[in-house]
């Protein structure tokens, strides 16, 4: 499974809700996106892709786009 497929499976799995890889959600456009859900999401994806998320990265990855480009650099790293 590629990034994006895996950020996609732990967004619908988290927010309960089907999002495909190329959705572009945005946490500000998603009401079920609310603060306890962003750091399930970050926990999620912290076990899922095997990295780790430093506090201060949390409120950069306010959308799906930026969780797929952090995880890819996180990984290169």
């Amino acid at each position: 499974m590629n990034i994006e497929d895996t950020v996609a499976s732990i967004l619908s799995a988290a927010l309960e809700t089907s999002v495909a890889p190329d959705a572009g959600l945005v946490r500000e456009n998603t009401p079920s996106w609310d603060s306890l859900k962003h750091v399930e999401i970050i926990f999620m994806i912290e076990s899922e892709c095997g990295i780790s998320v430093p506090q201060e990265a949390f409120g950069n990855l306010v959308s799906q786009q930026a969780i797929v480009d952090y995880v890819r650099h996180a990984q290169a790293a």
